[in-house]
């Protein structure tokens, strides 16, 4: 893409970003503590409104109902500030990921979110960034301390989808890759095992293949986003093994998921999805 193009794009989203972004779409609704959901419910959540569901302890399922722009605009510049794509852990991101606008489901743990909230005091927040806040500090996902914003004693994060269609296969394939971030992030025992099988089963030559792949979609490299994006797209993505078997084959792909699940400390997301599903 020529240089002329990429300015015409940013254009377009800085745009795109000014019509929506203050104050000009609907306010969002106030949705309260969240209630405790089973996946079943999760999955058949109504798609005409937004809600905040829990599924165990520590992870919040945040639905929107119709408008992409409200999901990118609330978390667009909290996840661009957590995987990196600003330098620095203090710079505060002036215009939201615009890979935000196109991703249809987000996960981001409460320290990160915490760090974000702290380096935006004084600047001016999104309406849908100060809805998040509220809705954070409600349910205790992130709290107020000395007169900085400070993640609970015991990590929790929040998935974020977009209104897309709820009855697709790709509903449940996203819910079951992102459920599973969201359990990589606040789960130490389930994150250990992660990093061991990463470090002790797969070959360097498997690392190597599958780091390959993150990079090629546009990820950095940063150990712990290449080992949560592996347990999330090689174990509980169904709808990203066609594009892993470019680079593996399907005997090594299936060896190496069935190891990984034989002795996780936690259930793998998809298998529990497909059980839900079929009931």
């Amino acid at each position: 893409m020529g240089s002329q193009a990429v300015e015409q794009f940013l254009a377009y989203f800085r745009s795109k970003t000014e019509r929506v972004s203050w104050g000009k779409s609907g306010p969002l609704p106030g949705l309260g503590v969240a209630q405790q959901a089973s996946l079943d419910e999760i999955l058949k959540s109504s798609p005409d409104k937004t809600e905040l569901l829990r599924y165990g302890d520590a992870i919040y399922v945040l639905h929107f109902s119709k408008e992409q722009e409200e999901h990118a605009l609330a978390f667009g510049r909290p996840s661009a500030s957590m995987t990196g794509f600003y330098r620095g852990n203090d710079e505060f991101p002036e215009e939201p990921l615009f890979a935000a606008f196109y991703m249809s489901g987000l996960t981001i743990s409460s320290s990160p979110l915490a760090r974000f909230f702290n380096v935006a005091k004084g600047k001016r927040l999104f309406p849908q960034e100060e809805w998040l806040l509220n809705l954070l500090l409600e349910n205790g996902i992130i709290c107020e301390g000395k007169g900085r914003y400070v993640p609970p004693k015991s990590e929790k994060s929040i998935v974020s989808f977009n209104g897309m269609d709820r009855a697709s296969d790709s509903w449940r394939g996203i819910h079951a890759h992102e459920l599973s971030h969201g359990l990589y992030l606040t789960n130490k025992a389930y994150r250990d095992y992660c990093e061991n099988f990463w470090d002790k089963v797969m070959t360097s030559d498997d690392r190597d293949k599958f780091t390959y792949f993150l990079v090629s979609q546009g990820y950095s490299q940063r150990r712990e986003i290449v080992i949560d994006e592996f347990q999330a797209y090689f174990v509980n993505s169904r709808f990203a093994k066609e594009h892993i078997l470019h680079l593996f084959s399907e005997q090594r792909y299936e060896e190496l998921r069935a190891a990984f699940i034989k002795d996780s400390p936690a259930p793998c997301f998809a298998d529990l999805i497909d059980r839900a599903v079929s009931k």
